[in-house]
């Protein structure tokens, strides 16, 4: 059964994100190149929080599987594919 990891930041770290969101409001298709890029960019930043001691470092696949699994049910609706 997969596991699904709920991430609580402290202000500190979860305002400079969404302040580079919300300034960038970019589609998913202008901000990554590919599934491939946005995976490797998730994994780097799983990797700074398991570093800042936010994240285990056994939860690392998790995070990479759940979110290779949003972007595809993602990309399914915007193409109006069904997921």
């Amino acid at each position: 059964m997969p596991r699904t990891i709920t991430l609580t930041l402290p202000d500190n770290v979860l305002q400079p994100v969404l302040r580079v969101a919300q300034a960038t409001k970019q589609s998913v298709e202008e901000r990554y190149l590919s599934k491939e890029d946005y995976l490797g960019r998730v994994q780097q930043a799983a990797e700074a929080l398991v570093q800042q001691g936010y994240l285990l470092a056994e939860d690392l696949s998790t995070v990479t599987e759940q979110a290779s699994q949003r972007y595809d049910l993602f990309r399914g609706q915007v193409s109006g594919e069904k997921a």
